[in-house]
């Protein structure tokens, strides 16, 4: 290790630190001390902060703290620069395979495809393999559940699991006693300045057991770590990042049983015009009273590769102030409200979007300009299934547009298919469903929408209407010929049906 001066802007002001002159490797283990150097496996520390506390504040080189299998205490991730292009920082957990009722860990898939394996030869208890990792080759993906010969993931393989070796694994480092910088939480990461790539934590089960968070970073100057096939359970918060800036990158996410909020994103900052955010692969399980997903303020480009929400007791995803996301994948399954979208320049579902059995509206669009959706199900919800209006709150931002160019599914919601109110504007492709209450399409308070030969959402009451059910209107008679329109000049709502 070298020393060098940090200034503090004073002409001979400044304090000594130290900074690394090469790689270092350290080594926490369940039977380890914390007297020792860590430096070695015979020589390992008792505790990761231990390690944290004999690595240089200033990173050069590659630094990583490997984690051995058994309980540990929390620790505090605090004040590190790590250098760019040559400083890296890793906390690495260790991964082994679990104890199963029935079935084994290893084989040879007989069958498959991407998101599923199949293995004829198995004896799996079903749901036991729920939130394990299925290695296949070099790629993990989370179990979303299972039955006897056959598990389904979050994801998907980079091609058909069928014929290939496969092992079923789990995070054997748990990080469920003590706190970090902070006793509500149980992982603290703050007050550091590094790129997301440039620190990672990998292979972690963080119970956060009577504690707010199990994993808090937050006040960060610049960066936050990569987090990849990580285990959140039985906090209040299982993954809270607040008040950061930087990059963000996340795979392999499982959450599970937390309290209140799966994953809260509150207040984060671009660095750049290239600053974006990354999940990729995220299943929250149980739990979650208020949301499963919340993001707030969020300045800069997120995207969502793959989320999966299932069995919670609250809202799905909520996401409130921000410039853009992007969702490839969104399975809502169950809670009170699927997905909300609040006040967002842009949002795209450029993928599959599923919501179903929630006990009020699926899909909640407020004071959105643009808003896109490729390809949905959303069903059997309790109210509507799109609900789509202005937001008068904190400043007001009248109506929303919806550009529904996918094929979209939405049937069996209570109160019917799709509402929009208050100058809200929506664009419907190729449309379908019956069984919803009311209307396919309700429109209210000069709200306007154009449809197609291939719009064919239905109600109990009939397909449309534009003054609240005193006439309805259906698309085969009122909409027979392209560019049939129909106007309510009381409330200025507008029908159009647009094939080109």
């Amino acid at each position: 290790m070298s020393k060098v001066r940090a200034l503090t802007g004073k002409p001979h002001g400044g304090t000594i630190v130290e900074a690394t002159d090469r790689n270092l490797i350290f080594y926490v283990s369940s039977t380890g001390n914390d007297s020792n150097t860590g430096l070695s496996s015979g020589t390992a520390l008792l505790t990761v902060q231990a390690a944290l506390d004999k690595i240089p504040k200033i990173i050069n080189h590659t630094v990583t703290v490997n984690i051995g299998s058994g309980s540990f205490a929390g620790f505090d991730v605090a004040s590190f620069q790590i250098r760019r292009y040559t400083g890296k920082l890793t906390l690495q957990g260790t991964l082994g395979q679990p104890t199963l009722t029935t079935g084994t860990c290893t084989g040879t898939a007989t069958g498959g495809s991407t998101s599923q394996l199949i293995d004829t030869g198995q004896t799996w208890t079903v749901h036991e393999l729920r939130g394990r990792l299925l290695k296949v080759g070099t790629e993990y993906r989370i179990a979303q559940d299972n039955d006897a010969t056959t598990i389904d993931v979050i994801g998907v393989y980079g091609s058909s699991t069928s014929g290939k070796v496969y092992e079923i694994l789990e995070q054997k480092t748990k990080i469920d006693s003590g706190y970090g910088g902070a006793s509500t939480h149980r992982v603290t990461v703050h007050s550091c300045s590094f790129r997301s790539s440039q620190c990672e934590f990998n292979d972690i089960w963080f119970d956060g057991t009577g504690k707010t968070s199990s994993l808090w970073i937050g006040y960060q100057f610049v960066g936050i770590p990569s987090l990849n096939r990580i285990k959140f359970t039985n906090s209040l918060y299982g993954l809270s990042i607040q008040e950061c800036s930087g990059d963000l990158r996340a795979s392999e996410l499982y959450i599970e049983n937390v309290t209140t909020i799966g994953v809260l994103i509150q207040r984060l900052y671009g660095i750049s015009a290239f600053t974006s955010t990354y999940f990729r692969n995220i299943y929250i399980y149980g739990g979650c009273s208020d949301q499963a997903f919340l993001a707030v303020m969020v300045e800069f480009n997120m995207c969502i590769g793959y989320l999966v929400i299932d069995n919670i007791t609250g809202m799905g995803v909520q996401y409130i102030l921000g410039s853009y996301v992007n969702f490839e994948y969104l399975e809502v399954l169950d809670g009170t409200q699927g997905v909300v979208i609040d006040k967002i320049r842009e949002v795209d579902f450029d993928g599959s979007l599923t919501i179903k059995n929630c006990s009020s509206h699926g899909m909640e669009i407020y004071g959105v300009p643009w808003c896109d959706l490729d390809a949905c199900d959303i069903s059997s919800n309790g109210g509507y299934g799109i609900y789509i209006d202005e937001n008068a709150v904190g400043g007001r931002i009248a109506g929303s547009f919806a550009n529904f160019e996918g094929t979209l599914v939405i049937s069996s919601n209570t109160l019917g298919g799709i509402i929009a109110k208050n100058h809200s504007l929506v664009a419907l492709s190729s449309a379908s469903g019956s069984s919803n209450g009311s209307y396919g399409l309700q429109l209210q308070f000069g709200s306007a929408a154009t449809i197609t030969s291939a719009t064919s959402i239905t109600g109990s009451s009939g397909d449309a209407t534009i003054n609240d059910g005193t006439t309805v209107l259906t698309w085969a008679s009122d909409f027979a010929s392209n560019l049939d329109k129909a106007v309510n000049m009381d409330n200025h709502c507008l029908i159009e049906r647009r094939d080109a």
